[in-house]
Formats: C-alpha cells, structure tokens, sequence
C-alpha cells in the first residue's frame, strides 16, 4: 500500500511532541509547517500554534492512507469521501503495488472522462470537474509556467501534481524518521557508561545505514563546466531522487528519474531527459515546488550530472543521434509527431529509435495540439519550447538530451557517471 513501513506520517515520540504544539482534529493535526519539515527536535515552543505565523500552519493526515491524506493532495471533502469509499470496499488482496490509495484517486479522474490541451480550453472548469480544489487548481494555472504546462494534458499535470504532493508527505515521514533516530542515537549516548565511552567509543554518524537518507546529500555548490565533459541537468523534488544516490555519493539508481512513454523522443519506450540549460531545469523544478501543497512542503533540487566527451565518443555513431527542428528538414518533426501519438515508429525511421543518445530541440506542445494538426508537415516553430526572455531579451529555445534505457547502455551510463551525479539546491528553494 506504501513504501514505508507503517502509514502514520510522524514517529511515536514526534506525535507526542507535535500532540503538545499543535492540534489534533480527528483524523488530521494542524502543525507548523516549518517545524514538521525542519530536521531538528520539535520538542520546542517556537512551533507552537501561539508562536508560528498563521500563513505556517497547515492541516496534516495521522496517517499516510486515510481520507484526510486525499485531502491533503488536493481533493475535496466530498471527491475524497467518494475515493475513500471505492478503496475501503476493495478486497485487502488487491490493494497494494499499483493499485495503492493515489490510484483510485486517479481512476476517480479518469472515469470523469474530461481532459484540456490547449490553451484556449477551460482548464479550470476540467480541473473542477475531478473535484479537485480551488487552490490546486491555482497552483496548476499558474501562469509563470504555462509553457511548460502546455507540454502536458490537464489529466497529466492533474496526476503528476497528486504524485507530488504525495510525495511531499513521504518526505515529512522520512524527517520524522530521521529526528527519531538522531534522538535515540544522542539517548544511547547519553546512557553509556563513562568508562566504555572512554575506553572505545562506538562511532555513529548521519551516514550509518541504520539512518535514513536526511537531505544534507543537497548541495549548494552548484558544479561548473568542465573541459572535456557536458553538465546536464534535470529539475524535480527531492523525494522523487530519494534513492539515486547512495551515502557515498555513488550512483545507486536512475531509474526513479525515468520518463514514461509519449515523450520528444520515446514512443513506446522509457528513457532519461536532461538539458544543458539550467534555467529550464529551474523552470521545472520551480512549477514542482508551485504545485506542492499550500506551503509549498516539498523540498525540489536540481539535478546535475556529468557526463565525460570520451564516454559520449565510446558511443557507436549508428546508436547517436542529432535532432533538430528545421524548417525545411522535417525529420525532427515526424519523429516527434510519431512520439507523442504513441505510434510505431516508421522504419524509415527506426535508426533514430535504436539510438542510445539523442540531442535535439523540445516540443513546447502537448498531444492534442499535434493531434489536431493535418500532419507533422504543420508543426512550425511556434511548437517549440521557449526560454523565455533575460532582461527583455529572449534567451532562444530549450535542447534536450535523451538517454535510452535499454539495460546495457543504462549500466555503461550509471558507470560513466558514477560519482558524477549531484543533487543541487534549486533557485526556488533560495
């Protein structure tokens, strides 16, 4: 039902503390914030109700699977009562995997049958219909970031934003975790004798495996250019990159940064996105922290990763390649046209499919938009992602490099990598 061991957002003695700062109401506790996401004790006046700003209190589920938990994501009282019903009526048996409690919040979506592409669409009116609320539906169409939310559907953004804010509450458990390993581990010290303790004390730091992963693997140094190598970048929330680094700073796992099918450059497949321009992954990464629950509780970052020019020349040259939107070669746009409709690619260009690294221009367009066109032969450069303008000037439009996740290639990657990848504090969180 979850990836965490138990469903209660905050540890026993968190609760306790919490139970004397804030207040319980039902299935939901009204805390701080800034305290539930703080790393430190919160054993502390200045989280009280009376002492933090109205504007930092918020209204948290106990526990991970509740009604109140739906609430919080975004739903409303009477959407969430609905959801709630179909889950608690589904056989225990098959809850689980995929079929968790945010799934049947999402089929609630889907057996709406209503979606928005384009700008011109009533968004709003589609977003209301989920029975979403008024404030996930600001935060959706904020306009700061309609370039980007153009890319996507309504039902996407909709979904992925539920995802996040999820999300957001799995990062809240992992500080409480963390809080509650720091105490007992300060405890056990406190409860050696003097004499062990001086004869060999038992080293225990932050980094031990018996810790969760705390958020200090963020860095505020942001790595450069170097000769001989690319930076790329990719904008998210932390929670979604928990498990891509281990404590050592190795690589441990990409695949929690995998784009789905129907993207630029996968049809049917799954791949990585990155660019070299951070202002796009910030624009990314800034839309995420937008969506987050009111508060914005979710920690976003930047993820930097680099990649060396002699891996990208180990490539064989018939597995990379270079796509670029052209107003006379319509190669970039059929290849994309095929992509985000999801069709078999056409043979005559499969060469481009197998490829392990394709660098070309992003599609600033979402599916409908390429669907209503007569043909790929209409996309034009209106179609492509901009930049947006620095100081009145446009800064031009958005590149991207794919990775493919073909096994092989995706463990020479993690390799090349290994020890390359970084994750970095995001302008939103300044």
């Amino acid at each position: 039902m979850s990836d965490y061991d138990s469903d209660s957002l905050l540890e026993d003695l968190d609760a306790l503390r919490v139970e004397g700062h804030a207040h319980l109401r039902g299935g939901s506790v009204r805390a701080s914030r800034r305290a539930l996401a703080s790393s430190e004790s919160l054993g502390n006046a200045q989280y009280s109700p009376s002492s933090v700003a109205a504007d930092d209190m918020d209204d948290f589920p106990v526990r991970l699977i509740s009604m109140e938990a739906l609430q919080f994501v975004g739903f409303r009282v009477e959407a969430a009562e609905s959801i709630w019903h179909d889950w608690i009526q589904c056989p225990d048996e098959a809850k689980g995997g995929l079929y968790d409690l945010m799934w049947f919040g999402k089929q609630h979506i889907r057996e709406t049958r209503r979606n928005a592409f384009d700008r011109a669409e009533d968004w709003a009116s589609v977003l209301g219909a989920y029975g979403l609320k008024d404030e996930f539906i600001t935060a959706v169409l904020n306009p700061d970031f309609e370039e980007i939310r153009l890319t996507q559907s309504c039902q996407f953004w909709a979904f992925d934003t539920i995802d996040l804010r999820f999300r957001s509450l799995g990062q809240l458990k992992r500080k409480s975790q963390y809080r509650l390993q720091q105490r007992k581990s300060k405890q056990s010290k406190m409860e050696q004798p003097l004499a062990e303790s001086s004869s060999s004390p038992k080293k225990t730091s932050s980094t031990d495996s018996s810790f969760p992963v705390p958020l200090t693997a963020l860095t505020s140094t942001h790595p450069a250019e170097m000769l001989g190598h690319t930076l790329l970048w990719k904008g998210l929330d932390v929670e979604r990159v928990k498990d891509l680094l281990n404590s050592d700073g190795t690589t441990n796992d990409l695949g929690c940064m995998v784009s789905l099918p129907r993207g630029d450059f996968n049809s049917r497949t799954l791949g990585y996105y990155f660019t070299k321009e951070k202002d796009v992954a910030e624009q990314y990464a800034a839309f995420a922290k937008a969506r987050s629950s009111s508060g914005n509780s979710i920690t976003v970052c930047l993820v930097a990763v680099i990649v060396s020019h002699d891996f990208i020349k180990s490539i064989p040259e018939d597995r990379k390649k270079e796509l670029w939107y052209g107003e006379s070669d319509k190669t970039w746009s059929e290849y994309v046209w095929h992509c985000r409709l999801g069709h078999i690619i056409p043979s005559h260009l499969r060469h481009i499919s197998a490829a392990d690294l394709i660098e070309g221009s992003v599609a600033g367009c979402g599916q409908r938009q390429i669907e209503k066109l007569n043909s790929y032969q209409d996309i034009s450069n209106n179609h492509l992602l901009s930049r947006g303008r620095q100081s009145g000037t446009p800064r031009g439009n958005a590149t991207q490099w794919f990775f493919s996740n073909n096994q092989d290639f995706e463990d020479r990657l993690m390799e090349a990598t290994n020890k390359n990848v970084f994750l970095c504090t995001a302008a939103a969180e300044k």
